[in-house]
């Protein structure tokens, strides 16, 4: 059974505000940097983490040049999170439409 008996939100800046539930852990992470950095802001948190969902997106104007950001960034997230959680089960990937 899934427990969310823990929450991690990451973003690449903070966040405007914060909610009041001690099961959240924020940590700003760029997946942009370069993986190791990555690695060592989430290790420590990310140890019981089972469950991941992934929203990010590098908005382009020109369609062609999506895979260009898009591809690199989704491939430093699934690094870093292979890297630090090690009981993980299941990773949502979010897509939707700019356009």
């Amino acid at each position: 059974m899934w427990s969310r008996s823990q929450i991690v939100i990451s973003s690449r800046r903070p966040l405007p505000n914060y909610w009041a539930d001690p099961r959240i852990n924020f940590v700003a992470v760029d997946f942009m940097h370069p993986v190791e950095e990555n690695i060592a802001k989430l290790k420590d948190v990310c140890q019981g983490v089972t469950h991941v969902f992934y929203t990010s997106y590098a908005h382009s104007d020109d369609f062609k040049g999506l895979p260009e950001k898009n591809i690199p960034l989704f491939r430093s997230f699934m690094d870093a999170i292979e890297a630090t959680c090690p009981r993980l089960q299941r990773v949502c990937m979010y897509t939707g439409g700019k356009v």
